[in-house]
């Protein structure tokens, strides 16, 4: 039996896959499925695995919508020059081709936030939160968000995994403080509150608080001594004078 075999144009716009290893592959990016990237080239379709792809191009030598290296240089290049949104778009195309690159998140996530995003950049955080790759940045602005939603609870859990993973940092104390002051939960927010003074004694906005979480716990006697310390600092500030005013009224 005679075979035949049929000839095919040259691909528009096809893509050349560069492996790892130093092949070379032309051909047409189909689409990604379960870590494979499918593609199309003269003898038909083959599955090409992403872990084993150095980098992607047009055959006319220009950026390919997969080409990683290039495009996370124009997406750094968009960050630099403070286009946010051309930088998550880019992140956007990449992470569809690779979904689980953590620092592809990360970024999105931190580009997202400054748009005032704060849904979608939750989004990328909880998903770095989910695979293991989370740090104190990611925790915190987590609860930065849940804070800003006024979801204290949630932002109280994201605050207290940041503060674990550097107990010494005060930021994260105080973040920690402010949802449990906000939650109600004086004790806490005390207690919290107290480890901020211990570096930064001299904290307007702490000592405010702190006042306020004595204050409520039923405690007149340490607000006030957190109230004084403030106003010796700012000895104009009407808003202290006035909460020591009010301890005046009540019964240590």
């Amino acid at each position: 039996m005679a075979a035949f075999f049929m000839l095919e144009q040259p691909l528009a716009r096809a893509e050349r896959i560069f492996y790892k290893d130093g092949r070379t592959l032309d051909a047409k990016v189909l689409y990604l499925k379960e870590g494979s990237l499918w593609v199309k080239h003269r003898l038909g379709a083959v599955a090409i695995k992403v872990k084993d792809i150095e980098r992607i191009q047009n055959d006319d030598g220009s950026i390919s919508g997969y080409d990683f290296k290039g495009l996370c240089q124009s997406i750094l290049d968009s960050t630099s020059g403070g286009d946010y949104r051309t930088a998550v778009a880019g992140c956007t195309q990449l992470l569809q081709t690779f979904p689980e690159d953590r620092s592809l998140r990360y970024l999105r996530a931190m580009l997202n936030q400054k748009l005032g995003s704060y849904d979608k950049a939750a989004e990328d955080y909880l998903f770095l939160v989910d695979k293991g790759f989370a740090d104190i940045t990611v925790y915190n602005n987590l609860g930065y968000i849940y804070a800003r939603n006024k979801d204290y609870r949630k932002a109280a859990e994201y605050f207290a995994l940041a503060s674990e993973k550097d107990p010494d940092l005060p930021q994260l104390h105080h973040n920690l403080a402010e949802a449990l002051l906000q939650m109600k939960d004086y004790p806490q927010a005390i207690e919290e509150f107290n480890k901020v003074i211990q570096s930064q004694p001299d904290n307007s906005q702490v000592l405010y608080n702190l006042g306020l979480a004595y204050l409520n716990s039923g405690d007149y006697r340490q607000a006030r001594q957190s109230w004084e310390k403030l106003l010796a600092l700012n000895p104009q500030d009407e808003s202290v004078k006035g909460a020591l005013e009010y301890l005046r009224g009540r019964k240590e």
